[in-house]
């Protein structure tokens, strides 16, 4: 029998697993001996029926890990599930552009669908790490290229304003280095009237401003394909008769795993 466990390490593992499944490599950041952490999953949280290793090989808190006590309790999973779908559409395009979507020009309606999204994002966070990772991804890159407009407003106060007062105040930033970065690489069209004062600004600004530009896009193109491909995933295995893993504040009450058997 090797020796006690101790409760800071314990704890740390369950605050870590609370949060939302974490591969082997996550955890090994929480600075706990490979040893010790093997037995923290396996002879203590695990033989308590408190975590499991999921067939991706991340470790699940049991509130996260779904089992159904009744057909009554999957058809209520599965149904709150087929809802959210409603607001799964607009998650990719809320993490690229901005969470400009609970305005209250947006109606009713929309603030529905974006109420359905934050639940959809507490599941990501809660059920899928590797999806809900991307997410986080784009919504930093997203914050670069504001950081980057913010930059270009100041040297080019009267070009930029041109651009940015025919454009939704909240898509501003977004649309500013969209266009500029279609007038540098020629991939898309810059709308006619931009185009004198894309010209304008791509000519006087520094070729730093311009690497990063370049750089933001390209490196956001390529997460933003690996993010909705798994969306897309995700939907299809909801409408396939898969229900959502992971938790929302919107969840219907059903039973979680089992006690286990001592």
């Amino acid at each position: 029998m090797g020796r006690p466990l101790g409760k800071v390490a314990i704890r740390k593992v369950i605050e870590s697993l609370r949060e939302g499944p974490k591969s082997w490599g996550e955890l090994k950041k929480l600075g706990i001996k490979e040893r010790a952490l093997s037995r923290i999953l396996t002879e203590y949280l695990g033989y308590w029926g408190l975590v499991e290793k999921t067939e991706e090989g991340d470790w699940i808190w049991y509130e996260y890990k779904r089992t159904y006590d009744s057909e009554r309790e999957y058809e209520l999973a599965f149904e709150h599930s087929g809802k959210l779908i409603e607001g799964l559409d607009l998650i990719p395009v809320a993490v690229d552009l901005g969470d400009f979507f609970r305005k209250s020009q947006y109606g009713l309606k929309g603030k529905r669908k974006a109420n359905l999204a934050e639940a959809f994002r507490l599941h990501l966070k809660t059920g899928y790490p590797e999806a809900y990772e991307r997410m986080i991804e784009l919504q930093d890159l997203r914050t670069g290229r504001e950081r980057i407009a913010d930059e270009i407003r100041q040297e080019f106060p009267k070009e930029c304003r041109r651009v940015l007062i025919q454009s939704p105040k909240d898509l501003g930033p977004h649309f500013l280095i969209e266009y500029l970065n279609r007038f540098l690489t020629n991939e898309g069209r810059v709308p006619r009237e931009h185009r004198g004062n894309m010209k304008k600004i791509a000519n006087l600004i520094r070729q730093d401003k311009i690497d990063r530009i370049k750089d933001n896009k390209a490196t956001t193109t390529n997460i933003y394909l690996e993010f909705t491909s798994e969306i897309e995933r995700i939907r299809m295995k909801i409408e396939h008769g898969e229900p959502l893993l992971g938790l929302c504040d919107l969840c219907p009450k059903v039973s979680v795993l089992p006690e286990p058997q001592v």
